[in-house]
């Protein structure tokens, strides 16, 4: 089975620091089909992109801003105590300064 697991998981804000899934996408794995797995994996790499983050400008991945549904998007199951004052509607920030800096 396709999977970016390297058997090194550590769980930080639900999200896995080892692979970066969340624990909705890990639970979900076994489900997913070989071709959502791969769009997974690639996303993961930021090999999708759909625009830089706007705190730090790196690679970031948004479903909802490629066109899916927003139930599919990673950032759902993370929780975030307060949005950044940069933060505005429609902008995406990538997982490491959504689940570092602003929980």
């Amino acid at each position: 089975m396709l999977t970016p697991c390297i058997r090194q998981c550590k769980v930080d804000n639900g999200v896995c620091v080892s692979c970066g899934r969340t624990l909705q996408m890990i639970k979900d794995w076994r489900d997913m089909s070989n071709e959502d797995r791969m769009e997974a994996m690639q996303s993961l790499k930021a090999s999708l992109v759909t625009h830089p983050c706007p705190v730090c400008n790196a690679p970031t991945y948004c479903a909802m801003n490629a066109g899916k549904s927003g139930s599919s998007c990673w950032c759902m199951t993370v929780a975030v105590a307060d949005k950044p004052e940069i933060y505005e509607e429609g902008d995406c920030l990538c997982k490491k300064c959504l689940t570092t800096q602003f929980r």
